[in-house]
């Protein structure tokens, strides 16, 4: 008679929130797409300790198990000190989803983050002066 395999969901790991490195080294674990440029460790400071908590900043964790019931943190509001404080109960329990329509590779968004400063900076430093010169020549030209 053959055994039949059972295999259990996998516990997610221990990890120590008090500690930065222990919650950036989770971060980098398979749950999670570590290049991606939404996903943050923030630093919430309570009077007695400091947690350190994983944030996506799209609000797209896969949430299971506890963690459903808990508002996920987001910047754009603010979150129940009962979120912030029950943080080691469940952030073991969030992850990327698989598909995720959010997703944006750090080293794609760096780039299109310095495209787009140098625009900006050309516009204002080459294409403004250069603009107003040319006023000034077409007022001399017709005067």
């Amino acid at each position: 008679m053959a055994l039949t395999r059972i295999e259990l969901e996998k516990k997610p790991r221990d990890v120590d929130f008090t500690d930065r490195n222990s919650v950036e080294d989770y971060l980098h674990t398979e749950r999670f797409r570590s290049s991606c440029d939404n996903l943050h460790c923030d630093k919430i400071a309570f009077s007695t300790m400091t947690l350190y908590m994983p944030v996506c900043l799209q609000n797209r964790f896969a949430r299971d198990d506890v963690a459903q019931h808990f508002d996920m943190p987001d910047r754009s509001k603010p979150v129940s000190p009962v979120t912030y404080s029950m943080i080691p109960v469940w952030a073991p329990h969030v992850s990327c989803p698989p598909k995720c329509r959010g997703y944006r590779n750090r080293t794609v968004a760096n780039c299109l983050r310095f495209g787009k400063k140098s625009f900006h900076w050309c516009s204002e430093h080459l294409i403004k002066p250069a603009e107003v010169a040319w006023a000034a020549v077409w007022a001399w030209i017709f005067k």
